[in-house]
């Protein structure tokens, strides 16, 4: 059976993504570009921050989210980085895909065609939720493509999803009515923390007009492929996270890899980088700021 690639529900779902994403990037606190990559699976819109004579960063979004996630943090990180922020696979953007990612090793073939066109040797990799998932997954498989590791809230590495909440996502999803769609946003977030408007209406655009086909069903690591992370992982998370237990992660963490430093955030959700960004920015720069050169 034919999977059917990700979409828009119709064409004027599409233009008012597209409005509300040029809303919310009219709002980039620092310069940018854009570049579209063709790749085995289509053309992928990337937003660069930064000069590219400084260290690369490729920065992964999460699942139902954009590259626009990263805008509390790209003015601290674009200082000393060149930021790579792509519209992955399988969600609402602005590119064009020719071939669905069905198999977790498409999304490793994506990402190496990726940062090839992109010119980019190696890169520090970071991702944010299923993102994460699929950041540790390429670190196992391309080690050497990869300068260090930071996983934020990395769903499902630890456990996988309750299916109450897929259900709960899927429901929302397919029904499209404001009201579910605001609490499904909601959940991802502590009690006191709301994206901001702008951003706000580029998710109801995105999970009302958009249809993500999500073939993989990503699992736990085992204790191997924990053995196998990169000796420079940094993994942050909230006290509030909803799709994994916080406290239970960070003692699996410990059993496996002691030596990876991981950090809980207090008063603090799944959305980890939007709730916190000074927090965040602090931990990476300082994570990414060890890889350099004495002297840099």
């Amino acid at each position: 059976m034919k999977i059917p690639l990700a979409e828009f529900r119709t064409g004027e779902h599409r233009r008012e993504f597209l409005r509300r994403y040029r809303e919310v990037l009219e709002l980039w606190p620092v310069d940018f570009r854009e570049e579209r990559v063709r790749t085995s699976f289509g053309v992928t819109n990337v937003i660069i921050s930064g000069s590219r004579e400084n260290p690369p960063v490729l920065l992964l979004h999460g699942f139902l989210n954009t590259p626009l996630m990263w805008r509390p943090s790209v003015e601290a990180l674009s200082r000393d980085y060149c930021l790579y922020m792509p519209e992955t696979l399988g969600d609402a953007g602005t590119g064009r895909s020719v071939q669905l990612a069905h198999r977790p090793d498409h999304w490793t073939l994506w990402l190496t065609e990726l940062m090839d066109r992109l010119g980019l040797e190696t890169a520090h990799l970071g991702g944010f939720s299923l993102g994460g998932w699929h950041a540790a997954r390429f670190a196992l498989k391309r080690p050497e493509r990869v300068r260090s590791l930071a996983l934020i809230s990395p769903v499902p590495l630890f456990r996988l999803v309750p299916v109450s909440l897929l259900r709960e996502a899927a429901a929302v999803t397919l029904g499209g009515k404001k009201p579910e769609i605001r609490r499904l946003i909601g959940k991802q977030y502590a009690a006191h923390f709301f994206p901001d408007k702008p951003y706000e209406r580029l998710l109801f655009a995105s999970i009302k007009g958009f249809l993500p086909v999500l073939p993989l069903f990503p699992r736990e690591f085992s204790r191997e492929e924990w053995l196998r992370l990169p000796p420079r992982t940094l993994i942050l998370a909230g006290e509030e996270e909803i799709y994994f237990d916080p406290g239970e992660a960070r003692d699996l963490a410990a059993k496996y890899r002691p030596d990876i430093p991981f950090h809980l955030f207090e008063e603090t959700g799944h959305s980890v980088s939007m709730e916190k960004p000074d927090d965040v920015n602090r931990l990476l720069e300082d994570f990414w700021r060890s890889d350099r050169p004495h002297g840099r």
